[in-house]
């Protein structure tokens, strides 16, 4: 079966190991059938899981035993992500719903709506409007919500693929993090499943760290204060995994953040880094710990290419040691 991982975004200042061979990997504990012909977003209430249809627009309401409680459907509505804030639900429409033009570029248009969950009708509508990279059938994948801003993960192929979107001013802001689906906030740091690597992982908008694997293929994670759930849209059900201990918080740290370019790459990479900080050592570091090549300070600090195309195809990270920390970053190369 194919094994999707759990991202976990961000904590650069907590030394994260490199190392990513020996992450955990979180099992099922119970799981159960979606209703949805067509699931994709979940999200929790605080009592109850909710189901998004990407097919139907329809949104269910079930217990965490798999019974359900309601159902909406949202009219006129392609249901990806979808996420409460406090008691409020709120979902992504994937279609596109029109297109504006900025210098020579035409721009898709998209709608995050605030949905009545007693009907479904919309409430209020953000509109979020498409990079250049985006395009059809790509689209809006995940929602969550934390500290007044929404979250949301995009098609962007391999450039920056997360929104932030200020809630009370409606404008949007373009974070880091390449091929996030769904998202959900645990313990004060955003968790992301990542469809590209099959893993969750995390971030703090600037870069996103492997932290556990999932034995699932999944468009979406949520939280109930104890679990991590996810929708499985191969075999359509929802799978509780089992208890992580999470105690991490989220902390913001814009200065201090690594981030490899072209990804995938097939003959060269640059480094773009933070200010704030000097490297004492850099080197290249395969999927399975080992260094395979150490990198000139001079040429990171001074932006100049590094070569691998003579790397044989596979998984790579980018490792920079500075005082006692390890800030990491990992690549493709094909």
């Amino acid at each position: 079966m194919k094994k999707a991982i759990l991202t976990f975004l961000g904590i650069l200042g907590l030394g994260i190991s490199y190392l990513s061979a020996q992450i955990d990997t979180l099992e099922v504990i119970t799981e159960f059938n979606s209703p949805a012909l067509n699931p994709w977003g979940l999200t929790w209430d605080g009592t109850n899981l909710w189901i998004g249809d990407n097919d139907s627009g329809k949104i269910y309401s079930v217990s965490t035993s798999g019974e359900t409680q309601d159902s909406i459907v949202v009219e006129n509505a392609t249901i990806t992500g979808i996420s409460f804030v406090n008691d409020t639900l709120w979902a992504l429409n994937t279609d596109i719903v029109g297109d504006t033009t900025i210098g020579p570029y035409t721009y898709p248009v998209y709608h995050l709506y605030q949905i009545d969950k007693s009907d479904g009708n919309k409430i209020d509508t953000i509109k979020i409007f498409g990079v250049e990279f985006t395009l059809p059938p790509g689209g809006l994948w995940g929602l969550t919500y934390y500290d007044h801003k929404f979250y949301v993960s995009y098609d962007g192929g391999y450039g920056p693929c997360l929104i932030e979107i200020d809630r009370d001013t409606k404008t949007d802001t373009t974070l880091c993090c390449t091929h996030l689906v769904g998202m959900t906030i645990a313990n004060d740091s955003i968790y992301a499943i990542s469809h590209f690597d099959d893993i969750i992982t995390t971030t703090d908008g600037e870069q996103e760290f492997w932290k556990y694997g999932i034995p699932s293929h999944a468009t979406d994670i949520t939280y109930d204060g104890a679990n991590f759930w996810i929708m499985d849209t191969v075999e359509k059900k929802v799978k509780k995994l089992e208890g992580t201990g999470l105690s991490i918080n989220r902390q913001h740290t814009t200065d201090t953040y690594l981030q490899v370019f072209p990804n995938p790459t097939d003959d060269y990479i640059y480094i773009k880094k933070g200010r704030k900080f000097d490297i004492e050592s850099a080197e290249i570091v395969d999927i399975n710990g080992r260094i395979v090549e150490s990198i000139s300070v001079d040429k990171i600090n001074n932006h100049d290419i590094i070569e691998v195309s003579h790397l044989e195809n596979g998984v790579y990270f980018i490792v920079l040691h500075i005082e006692n920390k390890i800030l990491t970053s990992k690549f493709v190369k094909d």
